[in-house]
């Protein structure tokens, strides 16, 4: 499975890469901005993107990003990372499969609801 993680740092990135092991076999890439991750979505194919909120290589809204995302990558599921409630709603109306918070990444809860994603979508 490949795995995109953009706008995160470091630390985050490491929560979300150990989370995904438990996925599976994880092929997990890492972009700072909007631009390097557009690089990437171009190519090669993913099946999860993690966005955060707001990225921290560029300061672009992963939120508004969602909006051209979606459509033009319809079979790629698309996760918002955010502890605010307006900026997870928000994600799931403009086509987010999931959002939660950083606080959630690592928990039990929040692996089996990435599962069900993944399985519903596959269908």
């Amino acid at each position: 499975m490949n795995v995109l993680s953009v706008g995160n740092c470091g630390f985050d990135d490491s929560h979300l890469k150990s989370m995904c092991a438990g996925l599976g076999s994880v092929h997990f890439v890492r972009a700072m901005g909007q631009a390097e991750a557009a690089r990437q979505l171009a190519e090669q194919s993913f099946d999860l993107v993690f966005l955060n909120r707001i990225f921290d290589g560029d300061q672009c809204s992963g939120v508004e990003w969602l909006g051209e995302l979606v459509p033009s990558h319809p079979s790629t599921r698309f996760v918002l990372l955010s502890e605010q409630a307006a900026a997870q709603s928000r994600a799931l109306e403009l086509g987010a499969h999931a959002s939660f918070g950083k606080s959630q990444v690592g928990v039990p809860g929040t692996l089996d609801l990435l599962r069900r994603m993944l399985a519903s979508d596959a269908s």
